[in-house]
């Protein structure tokens, strides 16, 4: 009986320690862009900023010159351009984080940039 809540009890801490899950529930936009070579892409966010967080990129590019969020006359840009004589396919996952001031930080909306460099 004892070992069976001990075997409980680790099954249970393993699990809440768990490293932190992309939550499912977040709202996501794929966007499928095909450039030539290294041609720049830019997408806009607008110049709307959260009050607490903010977005960053949570999964990089492997082969980029410019895979980048920036802050261009007030207006919120992810600017990409693919790495010279490069290829194929790559991903780059963008994320916005906030809070409402308790600074307890969760995901908002996710962006996946899947980008055809032919």
């Amino acid at each position: 009986m004892k070992l069976q809540l001990l075997i409980v009890s680790l099954s249970l801490f393993f699990v809440s320690c768990k490293e932190e899950s992309i939550d499912s529930d977040v709202e996501t936009e794929v966007i499928e862009v095909t450039l030539e070579g290294t041609e720049l892409y830019e997408y806009s966010f607008g110049s709307t900023f959260p009050a607490e967080g903010g977005r960053s990129i949570r999964k990089q590019a492997k082969k980029y010159q410019i895979s980048e969020i920036k802050l261009i006359e007030k207006e919120l840009l992810f600017r990409f351009r693919a790495k010279e004589g490069f290829k194929g396919s790559q991903t780059v996952e963008i994320i916005e984080r906030g809070s409402i001031g308790d600074n307890n930080f969760k995901d908002y909306y996710r962006w996946i940039f899947e980008f055809e460099i032919e």
